[in-house]
């Protein structure tokens, strides 16, 4: 009986009637008062009319009765809504530790954890420039960190371009880059007094966005580390959010045309900081994938997971773009004329990776 009434429940639900889905709801556990799949329908109409306290009253009474995967995706959705981010966050890894397999859950986590803004100093790029001197040794009047952001740019371009004329020269460009990129990052890590050489220091490096970057650019110039297109076109993107507030500071230095060129084009790029520093992060999250490939050294990419671990934990816009890029590749891994195995292998990979980057 009491199934049946949860049965009619389910089609009222389904039919949007949630009001007589919870009265059915309510029927059905006075009949059976531990009926876990009744609780937890009866949390799912709360949520979707908005009595989010009532949806987590009925998941507790679910998980109380036995502990269910349903019931925390239930109580975790509810606390979502409510803005305990964070409670969300526990409750859904609560789910997946009771089902592993709950893939609502995984996807889920996965996004609250992006929302959850980043607690660590100097764990974006944003956070470095944005302030006092923009992260300028010498303040705002310091041009040599705007200049060291144009050489990346031009040095990116070029190389890309040389590729296809000289194997040689398009190389010694990937260096350049690279090193260019870590001198500005090294006048980032001054201006913020990480340079004091003293034990405290050093360990405040290992937290530290512009610290990581200079690492593994150095690495990257002198362990011989073939080209990285994808951390190439990071590198230029993060350039350009440095250079795009700061456009107006080149008038009078470079020549007239010049700057009336890109005057607009640095203007554009300006009203898209988070955009750019997004696209940033979405090629540093796919370079993790394609680094066995790369013929990079062993060193270069222990030193990348390393940094990956760290802008996935402390890095909303890297956290998005592992996310964005897994339910890319799960719509291919799930279409039909996807063998199952490959589906599953590649979902405990994800699972795998993220557990590497939370621990």
């Amino acid at each position: 009986m009491a199934d049946e009434l949860r049965l009619r429940g389910n089609a009222a639900y389904s039919n949007k009637n949630f009001d007589e889905a919870i009265k059915l709801y309510d029927e059905a556990l006075q009949i059976d008062p531990k009926n876990t799949d009744a609780l937890n329908n009866r949390s799912a109409a709360n949520y979707s009319l908005g009595r989010y306290d009532a949806a987590v009253e009925d998941a507790k009474r679910s998980i109380k009765v036995s502990s269910n995967s349903k019931g925390f995706v239930r109580m975790a959705d509810a606390y979502w809504k409510m803005g305990k981010l964070e409670l969300a966050r526990d409750t859904y890894e609560l789910a997946l530790s009771v089902g592993p397999n709950n893939q609502a859950a995984k996807d889920k986590l996965i996004q609250v954890r992006a929302l959850i803004a980043p607690k660590h100093t100097g764990a974006t790029y944003t956070q470095q420039t944005s302030g006092s001197g923009g992260g300028f040794a010498g303040g705002a009047s310091d041009l040599m960190p705007l200049y060291l952001d144009a050489a990346v740019l031009l040095m990116c371009v070029a190389h890309i371009i040389t590729m296809f004329i000289s194997g040689s020269i398009s190389l010694l460009l990937w260096r350049g880059a690279l090193l260019t990129f870590a001198a500005r990052q090294l006048i980032i890590l001054r201006a913020a007094g990480m340079l004091t050489p003293n034990l405290e220091t050093l360990k405040k490096w290992p937290g530290h966005f512009s610290s990581l970057y200079f690492v593994l650019c150095l690495l990257g110039a002198f362990l011989g580390v073939p080209p990285l297109h994808l951390l190439l076109a990071a590198m230029s993107m993060y350039s350009i959010v440095d250079l795009a507030p700061h456009a107006e500071k080149f008038q009078g230095k470079v020549p007239p045309m010049l700057f009336d060129r890109a005057q607009p084009l640095l203007a554009k790029a300006a009203a898209s900081r988070e955009i750019l520093t997004g696209n940033a992060a979405t090629c540093e999250a796919m370079l993790t994938f394609m680094l066995l490939f790369s013929g990079s050294s062993m060193i270069f990419n222990l030193a990348y997971i390393q940094f990956i671990k760290f802008r996935f934990r402390n890095d909303a816009f890297s956290r998005m773009a592992f996310s964005a890029i897994r339910q890319s590749v799960e719509r291919l891994t799930k279409h039909r004329t996807c063998p199952p195995i490959v589906d599953k292998g590649f979902s405990k990979a994800c699972d795998l990776l993220h557990r590497v980057g939370t621990s």
